[in-house]
């Protein structure tokens, strides 16, 4: 850990403070408050602005294995008195009561509030989260089912959806058959950049040397096919072979700014994992975050925006107003964890100052200190909250919940260091 200017201190302790207050208070309890569906399990995250639950008939995979994953993380971050292991174990038995398929494996994308399945399909990228939890759950409660079941769906995917050296078939059936045929499916940076921080935590869960590979072989797939070295910036989305393509009217090929910072600090958290030396991707990783700041952020308020172009910043593109008017909570939190690690990795001021910007934006628009939780979407000027919805069939707590755990603890690092 880098030592940190003296004048920055005051301020990183302060922050630090802001951080841990919002975490616990202005996130945790208010998912722990509003979302357990203690009837019938599982938990309900259509909620409105004041934690309400508008919509009880649809628990998705993505959201329910989502916050699994955020309680059983919190504690092994050392929230032990909170009784979130107890709402993890809560989501867990809905999870593996409730929507796994026992005829096919795997879990139902989407069930009604009892548990009953309304669309049986088999997304990997929803299935990845399921792994991701289940992993997480296992380090938290050592329940050997969840470290079976999450071995069972690896299983699954290495039989069924791997479609070679082009990484995974992203969409297929209830029974694990493609939905098209492969020459007729892209790929996404999304789903396999999930996958590489799924097998992470599978790996730091099991220890077996398959999960390890799997690992390390979609690390080398991210960098060689879906990073542009020396653009800086990761392609999104493609054709099945990983050729760049276009999927806006007007053909303009654009870049998410949010994948790019979190791909650069989840391969840092992979690197940790495996043990090994990061700094031969030290220019993939560094440029990634370097493109966003350059490109993506708003040099006037703070913040980043959803996504742009490949060069250029993204006010200053043509035919994509559109992209520069909303931000939204999940690419700042992102950026957040990205620059600070980043910061930590180089000593450079400049990931540092990224830092300060974006959580100043962060703290200002984008936190609800009055209700809870954050904001989904605000103007790209701060001046109107666009979208009120604290939870939903995306969002739950999982981007800002763990965006604030990393947080904490790179803070009091940089702080602890330099308290004599």
């Amino acid at each position: 850990m880098p030592p940190v200017c003296s004048q920055d201190i005051e301020r990183l302790e302060d922050t630090l403070g802001k951080v841990e207050d919002n975490l616990r208070h202005g996130v945790l309890d208010f998912w722990a408050k509003y979302s357990p569906d203690k009837a019938r399990g599982g938990f309900n995250l259509q909620l409105d602005l004041k934690g309400k639950v508008t919509d009880d008939t649809k628990k998705y995979l993505l959201t329910q294995t989502r916050m699994v994953w955020i309680f059983s993380r919190a504690h092994n971050h050392g929230i032990t008195d909170k009784g979130y292991l107890k709402l993890a174990t809560h989501g867990f038995k809905f999870l593996c009561d409730k929507m796994w398929d026992k005829e096919y494996g795997g879990f139902y994308w989407l069930v009604d509030g009892e548990g009953n399945p309304v669309k049986d399909h088999k997304s990997v990228y929803t299935q990845t989260f399921a792994i991701y939890a289940l992993s997480e759950y296992y380090l938290a409660s050592k329940d050997p089912r969840a470290l079976a079941y999450a071995e069972k769906l690896f299983d699954l995917f290495v039989t069924n959806a791997s479609d070679g050296e082009f990484g995974f078939t992203e969409n297929l059936d209830r029974t694990w058959k493609p939905k098209k045929p492969k020459d007729q499916q892209g790929k996404t940076l999304d789903t396999h950049m999930h996958l590489m921080e799924c097998f992470t935590t599978l790996y730091q869960a099991s220890g077996k040397p398959q999960h390890k590979k799997a690992l390390e072989d979609m690390i080398a797939l991210i960098v060689d096919k879906c990073i542009d070295t020396k653009g800086g910036f990761a392609y999104e989305p493609y054709d099945r072979q990983f050729n760049p393509v276009s999927r806006r009217k007007d053909k303009q090929m654009t870049t998410s700014y949010g994948h790019n910072v979190e791909l650069g600090w989840l391969m840092l958290e992979a690197f940790k994992v495996l043990k090994t030396d990061r700094e031969p991707y030290k220019k993939n990783i560094l440029g990634l975050i370097d493109h966003a700041i350059e490109f993506g952020c708003d040099d006037e308020r703070g913040g980043i925006a959803m996504y742009g172009p490949h060069s250029g910043h993204v006010v200053d593109a043509k035919d994509m107003s559109d992209l520069r008017l909303r931000k939204s909570w999940w690419e700042q939190s992102e950026m957040l964890v990205a620059c600070l690690e980043a910061y930590a990795w180089t000593n450079d001021k400049k990931y540092l100052d990224a830092f300060y910007k974006t959580w100043d934006w962060t703290w200002k628009h984008q936190i609800d200190h009055s209700n809870g939780e954050w904001f989904s979407l605000i103007s790209w000027d701060g001046s109107k909250v666009q979208s009120t919805h604290k939870g939903g069939g995306w969002k739950s707590a999982y981007h800002n919940g763990r965006a604030l755990m990393m947080l904490e603890s790179r803070l009091k690092d940089m702080v602890g260091n330099n308290v004599p």
